[in-house]
């Protein structure tokens, strides 16, 4: 009879484990999954002593509505990125709602609120990139809740490089390669 409890115990804990392993996943399957597909420039384009505006569009393509709580989007020039991003506080907003199953794609707008006039790139950086000395990236993060938020919020980084002369083919911007500290989904 004993043998017979002991066989239960372990049946029902390992019927408990699976269970548990079964919710996860689907719970998991059904959460909100916020991805930037695209990273384009507003009207002026990349162009020397113009108002800069960096476009990113995002879609949901999760089961579950999402709520942005706060996104940013960090333009920057330079000729090494650092191991660890340093986004910008100017470019760090609220968001909105997102419908699930891709729903419609939110745009973020860096450099346009009437606080912040814009950032204007001038000739030498503009020069700079356009000839390969310097690299244009914009990177930054999406925070959103969903309807599972007592599991916590969700976060991804994304990072592109800015292609002046579009050698991938796959428009102005690509993804960066090896920095996951930028990359990322939390």
């Amino acid at each position: 009879m004993i043998r017979l409890t002991a066989a239960l115990v372990i049946f029902t804990f390992a019927l408990v484990f699976v269970g548990g392993v079964q919710a996860w996943s689907f719970i998991e399957s059904e959460r909100a999954f916020l991805v930037p597909i695209e990273i384009k420039f507003g009207d002026n384009g990349f162009a020397a002593n113009k108002r800069l505006q960096v476009i990113v569009n995002v879609q949901n393509a999760g089961r579950s509505p999402a709520f942005i709580t706060t996104a940013n989007v960090t333009p920057l020039i330079t000729d090494n990125l650092s191991q660890l991003p340093s986004y910008n506080p100017t470019g760090t907003q609220s968001g909105g709602a997102m419908a699930a199953n891709g729903g419609r794609a939110l745009t973020f707008y860096e450099y346009d609120n009437p606080q912040n006039p814009g950032y204007l790139i001038d000739q030498s950086n503009f020069d700079m990139v356009n000839s390969g000395q310097a690299t244009f990236y914009v990177f930054g993060y999406i925070e959103y809740t969903d309807e599972f938020a007592l599991l916590g919020k969700r976060r991804i980084g994304f990072c592109s490089v800015y292609d002046p002369k579009n050698q991938s083919g796959a428009g102005p911007f690509s993804d960066c390669k090896d920095v996951p500290k930028y990359v990322y989904v939390k």
